[in-house]
């Protein structure tokens, strides 16, 4: 059995319903410019510099982009979860799972993808 605990954005304000990243110091971002569609976000320390970094996901119609990105809207990271041509969307879980002090990635593929579900870290190595 797995438990996933899901981190809050503590200082940070999402609209998933247009992609719009709002930080605490007032900056905005879109996390994935041009694409009105659903975006999953998550947010951990995931490499244990202090700070929770901000993880978003494309839903269903884009690639199985992930995105990272700083407090201040920095990209800091990026992969696929999946194959490239994949277009179901990628579900996202964040969080601890191997208790070495940073936070996880864990995908889930979204419509036609299977029950996969895969966890990186913050380099996107599973």
């Amino acid at each position: 059995m797995i438990f996933l605990f899901v981190l809050p954005v503590m200082a940070e304000s999402i609209n998933t319903s247009n992609g719009v990243i709002t930080a605490s110091s007032g900056k905005s971002w879109q996390a994935f410019p041009y694409w009105n569609g659903t975006i999953h976000t998550g947010a951990g320390d995931l490499n244990a510099n202090g700070y929770e970094e901000i993880v978003v996901t494309s839903g269903a119609g884009m690639g199985p982009h992930v995105r990272i990105f700083n407090s201040e809207g920095r990209l800091v990271g990026q992969f696929a979860a999946y194959n490239q041509y994949f277009r179901g969307g990628v579900y996202l879980a964040v969080g601890d799972v191997n208790a070495d002090g940073m936070a996880e990635i864990v995908t889930g593929a979204g419509v036609g993808g299977g029950p996969h579900v895969r966890v990186f870290n913050h380099r996107g190595e599973i």
